[in-house]
This record gives structure tokens, sequence and C-alpha cells, in this order.
């Protein structure tokens, strides 16, 4: 990307935020993790840049911060959050020093007031025959406990959690609230299951995550209780 793709793109993201404002959208979360086009700034593995938004951490974190200044404009502080997945190795991201990378980038986020912060815990190896980088739990094991301290707003917890790590997370004040994804592909009454504390369906389709139509998506059922207790007294 040329510094003038760079401008043209910061507009994009400026379009869309208007027109989410105009479709009646109450919020923003932009998407700076698994390696979409914020992620790939941010983290020394991907972002080569030798310019102003390439080598350092300030240069490698401009763009996102400059694209959260946008947002605000838009919408007002309050009402942008981000995603960020300092640790995870979705489209084999990696950076050689999360923490200091990171810290640096929450704590300009702080300054700025936004709404939240959403962090992925360390996500598993997509592709175990292709390992290209540690592990992102030996880098940070707990990256919501990590980042706490120099974040003032709203923290979101996300992946592989369950509810009773999400509460015990919540409890422990290493976050505010969590966030389930297949969980809710694979249970679309989760709030319910989660209520009357009925089993989990966690056989979910990884395939079907990203692509095709309505497999995957609406065919999970509904937990029926009686027909559980029908299975269990066979």
């Amino acid at each position: 990307m040329t510094l003038e793709d760079i401008e043209t793109m910061k507009q994009w993201f400026k379009q869309g935020a208007l027109n989410a404002k105009e479709a009646g959208f109450d919020g923003l979360e932009l998407h700076g993790a698994n390696g979409y086009i914020i992620d790939t700034f941010i983290r020394d593995a991907t972002n080569k840049r030798t310019d102003k938004y390439g080598g350092s951490i300030e240069n490698r974190c401009r763009f996102p911060l400059e694209v959260i200044d946008i947002l605000t404009e838009v919408y007002g502080p309050k009402r942008v959050g981000i995603k960020l997945s300092p640790v995870g190795r979705f489209q084999d991201m990696f950076d050689s020093n999360p923490k200091e990378t990171y810290t640096y980038l929450v704590k300009e986020l702080d300054k700025r007031g936004i709404a939240f912060i959403q962090f992925m815990e360390p996500t598993e190896t997509f592709d175990p025959t292709k390992k290209l980088y540690t592990d992102g739990k030996e880098q940070i094991e707990n990256v919501t406990k990590f980042f706490r301290p120099f974040f003032s707003g709203t923290i979101v917890a996300n992946n592989n959690l369950t509810p009773e790590t999400a509460l015990e997370k919540i409890r422990a004040g290493e976050a505010d609230c969590v966030t389930f994804g297949r969980l809710f592909i694979s249970n679309p009454d989760l709030v319910d299951r989660i209520k009357n504390e009925w089993p989990l369906n966690k056989q979910w389709d990884f395939t079907t995550f990203f692509q095709g139509g309505e497999k995957g998506y609406i065919d999970y059922p509904v937990y029926s209780e009686a027909e559980n207790k029908e299975k269990s007294q066979e």
C-alpha cells in the first residue's frame, strides 16, 4: 500500500462509519485482530514498511490509531471499540514482542477514551503441520489479565471460554464481560442452556464457519430436555 492508498482507506473507514450511523447502528467495533488489515500494520511479522507506518511500535500503531480517531469523530469515543488478538495465530499472525507492542497501543486507546477493547485469548494452532511461530500462550498466557491495568474502559474476553471460565474471569476482575463465537453457532439457544445448566453442544463443523450457505449456521438443534431424558434412559 502506498501512502496515497492509506489515505484512501481511511476515507473508506469514515464512509463506512457514516453509513452505519445513517443505518441506525448504536456503535462500532473496529476489527483489529486475526490478520485483517489493521492487524497487519500492528505486528512486526507482517509490517515490513520503512515509512512512517512501519518500523517502530509507534509507527506500526499509527494507522490503527488514525482509524480509531476517524471512527470516534463520527460516533464519539463511547460508542467505539476495537478487537485485538495480541498472540493470536489465525492467518499465521505473529509479533515478536506482543507485551510491549500492545501495551503501547492499549495505553493510546485508553487516552482516547474508547468504550471497550475485546481481547482474544491465545488461539490454538490452526494447522499443526505449519507451526511457524511460538505458541501464543508462551508469549502471554492470560491476555485480559495482562492488559487490564492499562485500560480503564470495558474489557471483553473472547476465545476458548466456557461459561465457567468466563465467570471466573469476570469475578477475578480480568474482564467485564465475555463473548462466545463457536458456542453460539452450535447452540442457537446458548443463553437458555447456560441459565438452565443444560449440556452444551460442542460438535461444531469448523469447515462451515467462513463459507457456504445455511449448513453449519441454522441447522444446529435447540436443546430438548425431554429428548435428552429419553436418550439417557436408552
